[in-house]
């Protein structure tokens, strides 16, 4: 572990001893040296130094600049001294830009650090993966790339070069990426709608292009901490988002699947035009999806039940199959069955994208900024799922760094949007990769299947294409999460059925922003009406709970027990104060309907909490006291002080007064209270107090003493 220590090693042997409560823990990045003014720190068994500390004892040194040493911080293995455990160098804040220029590599290529590591062991499980992974790859490379409106060599292009960039960037040693189903079916309808003329040479073009702008702003995020973009995605978000995304993936492969031409504008569009064309179905073309995805199940169930331990290659073996049926029996020509054809054994070429082209991309902005934010939330999900797995742990702003470096660079060699497939991440974790080294297998054998086996597959039917893109699919069909919701949460399932229904019928650019704007309002409304509850003691105990779950907890004469969960601010302070009135309303109509039907009221003012309250028909006590249990509130704005001594100073002027008093509010709040006035506006530390029962029971000494003066002078 590397501390903030520059300090001890410089002061006199008897300063070095601090009291164990000063030690406290520092960013374990922040080791300090200073060569120029002499100073040396080594990692030897030394306390602990707090910032207060170092700032105490700066001006007893004043040879070294505070502000200096705050900027410099380096870390072991910067100049491969962690042995030793000396360290020097200027560093910045801990990210990719800090260190000297070799921690900055290091940094930014952890290939580099896993190079070094690296076992025989590891080796032969990283090869062992990617050549299985790069079984699974390259049916759905050629899949995908048709949902994206490319040809079939696309697809694998695209599991080439961002497949080596991001092995290399990368801090996830298990996730794969490549061509997406989602991110594929958001590459064709986003260029469609932006730039709806583009085909052909123009639509490649644009695919390219965008690729380039996609790379570009992921890199603008990381660069200013953008990615937490992607937590205003609610889980039910992002669950609806998958499940309608895959149900229009899968409907646009009916195309493929029945051999006729559908429209892909919409999605009741299509369905209203497939049944106005039954009629003319390919038989042979449906025979061949239907066999293949029939096939693909059966091996796979098959595999899993008797060979569990060997992964069959089941969307290969389509392949392969279904290109020697359909050359064998000539099923494009007698049968008219759709085929891949010609499919170029070239290497990627190099070529600009026409980054020139202001106009086209003013109109891919758009565009560009939802591929960066679905394709980095698919990838930084896939990396902490399988690191949390496998004990590891992964930096999610430099995934993101990782995945903008794989488009940017890959756009200049023919690859469009890529990101991370938590099947073939799945496949990967299953063959026992190690490190980031699997990508590199799976890029090497893309590129010889693209040279040596891409002519062989020209015979293959759409269809069987079709097939392996609606059966890998299957998993993303998540319609359980919605009916769980309608259980755990209505106003989560709220935001799933919007989501759902607006990426269904309108796209999943529309639904991918209607699902963020849905989270972001049902946060703002969470925000601005928070949990509240009035609380009650249990009888014969010290324990206070809320009155409409426990019917046993009593109120207390004279009392109100309120507890917020929420901090105080603008958003929610009108609410705050509602809540206040209600009780208090409530207070007097409770107080009202006791005396109505003659019940007996708890008078056990100050009673030991141990003893069951006794009960009497006096009449009721006013509220006198309103205890504020502030465990809930952890921090308040203006807004929320001035709504807060704005209640407090009407309370003060009724007759008879109400003391507020607080319990359990935090350092933070408790601080802000006392800087504002507040504390001393309510009675200074008298009304402030840790626990709940303590407030409580001082409100009911308060209300003993009322009680005693009003029958001492009746009116």
């Amino acid at each position: 572990t590397r501390v903030l220590h520059a300090f001890h090693s410089a002061m006199p042997e008897d300063e070095q001893n601090f009291p164990a409560h000063e030690r406290e823990g520092l960013c374990s990045s922040e080791i300090v040296t200073d060569r120029e003014h002499g100073v040396s720190t080594s990692f030897a068994q030394d306390p602990l130094v707090t910032e207060k500390e170092i700032e105490t004892r700066f001006e007893r040194y004043d040879q070294l600049s505070y502000a200096k040493l705050t900027r410099v911080v380096s870390e072991a293995s910067s100049n491969g001294n962690a042995g030793r455990g000396e360290v020097s160098g200027k560093l910045l804040p801990c990210n990719i830009l800090s260190g000297d220029c070799t921690t900055r590599i290091q940094r930014f290529f952890p290939i580099i650090q896993v190079a070094r590591n690296i076992t025989r062991e590891s080796l032969v499980g990283d090869v062992i993966a990617g050549c299985t992974v790069a079984v699974v790859l390259i049916p759905q490379a050629i899949a995908y790339a048709l949902l994206a409106n490319l040809p079939p060599a696309y697809g694998l292009y695209c599991s080439i070069t961002p497949l080596l960039v991001f092995a290399l960037t990368t801090t996830s040693s298990h996730t794969c990426i490549g061509p997406f189903a989602l991110v594929s079916l958001l590459v064709a309808d986003l260029v469609g709608e932006a730039l709806p003329g583009a085909e052909g040479d123009d639509y490649i073009e644009a695919v390219m292009l965008l690729s380039f702008m996609t790379g570009l702003v992921q890199i603008g995020l990381a660069a200013v901490r953008g990615g937490i973009v992607v937590s205003f995605l609610a889980d039910p978000v992002v669950s609806a988002f998958t499940t309608g995304a895959a149900v229009l993936i899968m409907s646009s492969q009916l195309k493929h699947l029945l051999g006729i031409h559908l429209p892909s504008t919409s999605f009741v569009y299509m369905l209203i035009h497939l049944f106005q064309n039954l009629l003319e179905v390919n038989v042979a073309t449906l025979v061949c999806g239907i066999l293949a995805a029939v096939g693909m199940h059966y091996s796979k169930e098959y595999n899993r039940e008797h060979y569990p331990k060997l992964m069959f290659p089941e969307q290969l073996a389509a392949v392969v199959l279904f290109a020697l049926l359909s050359w064998a029996l000539d099923l494009s020509g007698w049968a008219n069955v759709a085929t891949v054809g010609a499919i170029g054994a070239d290497l990627p070429q190099i070529a600009v994208p026409h980054i020139y082209d202001l106009s086209m991309a003013r109109a891919l902005i758009q565009p560009a900024i939802i591929v960066a934010i679905v394709s980095y939330m698919v990838t930084v999900s896939i990396a902490n799922s399988f690191a949390a797995k496998h004990k590891r742990s992964v930096d999610a702003g430099q995934e993101l760094v990782a995945l903008g470096c794989s488009n940017l660079v890959g756009s200049f060699f023919q690859a469009y949007p890529a990101s991370g497939s938590f099947s073939r991440t799945a496949v990967a974790s299953a063959s026992g990769t190690h490190t980031q080294l699997h990508g590199v297998v799976q890029a090497v054998l893309v590129t010889l299947a693209l040279l040596l086996l891409m002519p062989l597959i020209s015979p293959l039917p759409y269809s069987v294409l079709a097939a392996i893109v609606v059966m890998a699919l299957r998993g993303l069909l998540d319609f359980t999460s919605g009916l769980q919701l309608w259980h755990v949460s209505k106003g989560d399932f709220v935001l799933w059925l919007i989501t759902f229904c607006t990426t269904v019928l309108l796209g999943v650019q529309v639904g991918i922003v209607c699902g963020m704007v849905a989270s972001m309002l049902w946060l703002i409304k969470q925000s601005s009406r928070p949990f509240w509850a009035e609380l009650g003691r249990l009888p014969g105990t010290h324990f206070y709970r809320n009155v409409r779950r426990y019917k046993d907890a009593h109120r207390l004469p004279g009392i109100i027990i309120l507890r917020f969960d929420a901090p105080l601010h603008f958003a929610n302070r009108e609410y705050f104060r509602s809540v206040i009135h209600q009780r208090e309303v409530g207070f007097q109509k409770h107080q009202a309907e006791s005396l109505d039907r003659n019940q007996p009221v708890d008078v056990s003012i100050g009673a030991d909490a141990d003893q069951p309250p006794s009960q009497s028909t006096t009449p009721s006590v006013p509220l006198l006291c309103m205890v504020l249990d502030a465990s809930g509130i952890s921090g308040m704005d203006a807004s929320g002080m001035n709504t807060l001594r704005a209640i407090i100073e009407d309370q003060q002027k009724r007759d008879p007064p109400v003391e507020l008093i607080l319990s359990g509010q935090k350092g933070p709040l408790r601080q802000s209270l006392r800087k504002s006035g507040i504390q001393e506006l309510v009675g200074g530390h008298e009304n402030f107090f840790i626990d709940v029962h303590d407030a409580v029971a001082d409100a009911e000494r308060r209300v003993t003493a009322y009680l005693q003066t009003r029958n001492d002078n009746p009116i």
